[in-house]
């Protein structure tokens, strides 16, 4: 029963989230749609890649947070689920910042190396 709450809470994430990307028009930025690729290709293509596994590392974050705020609620007093839970929560908050503070200096580099700076379209 367990794995069906999960699976089925990984679902409705990816549900809720899947239609913004396939719904999305963009400019091929230098960049023909048809045709032989060029390394003017590569900063679009990582700024695509970059984008995706920033939304998607985000999109964990607050998956644990909620995970581990319902663990908390859960624990009935048990001292060591509190502590396992709030640890769970104390290293979501870390890597929720840490992904924004790695969003930022990604920002901050591709604007003074001369690429155009990162931006989420969502």
């Amino acid at each position: 029963m367990k794995h069906f709450y999960i699976f089925l809470l990984l679902g409705g994430i990816f549900f809720v989230l899947n239609p913004a990307p396939v719904f999305a028009q963009t400019t091929w930025q230098n960049c023909t749609q048809n045709g032989i690729a060029t390394l003017r290709c590569i900063p679009l293509v990582i700024n695509n890649i970059v984008n995706a596994s920033m939304i998607f590392a985000g999109v964990v974050a607050i998956f644990f947070i909620i995970l581990s705020g319902i663990k908390l609620m859960l624990s009935g007093g048990d001292q060591v689920a509190v502590e396992k839970a709030k640890k769970t929560l104390t290293f979501a908050i870390m890597g929720l910042v840490i992904i924004s503070l790695a969003f930022a200096i990604i920002n901050f580099v591709g604007s003074r190396v001369g690429f155009t700076p990162l931006d989420i379209n969502i």
